[in-house]
């Protein structure tokens, strides 16, 4: 399975505010992932997308769906992500989503 951070870059924390935060911790600096820029699929890149369409219904879960084609629940985000639906919450029963089937190609545009 790809990674979802593959394509993301790192940035070393030792801001001055933090001072107290990474004494405690013991470090001088702390490592963490900058927040990557992702772009949405155009209508045409979604046109050439193999998806199949489920309709949402009690019980759905992202993660749920994500496990069911991918083989893993934690790219739950993946199927939210194409659906521009950040939350379950926002769909309604009898709604229809797509779950986009190549994970790979579609990473390879959203990066």
């Amino acid at each position: 399975m790809p990674s979802r951070y593959k394509n993301y870059n790192i940035a070393v924390n030792a801001h001055k505010k933090y001072k107290n935060i990474l004494k405690n911790r013991g470090v001088k600096k702390i490592e963490q992932y900058k927040t990557p820029r992702m772009f949405y699929p155009t209508p045409e890149i979604r046109a050439r997308m193999n998806t199949v369409r489920h309709t949402w219904s009690m019980g759905d879960h992202f993660y749920k769906l994500a496990f069911e084609y991918y083989g893993n629940a934690s790219y739950w985000w993946v199927i939210a992500f194409y659906n521009q639906t950040p939350a379950e919450h926002l769909l309604f029963f009898g709604a229809t989503i797509e779950i986009p089937l190549n994970l790979n190609d579609l990473l390879d545009i959203i990066y």
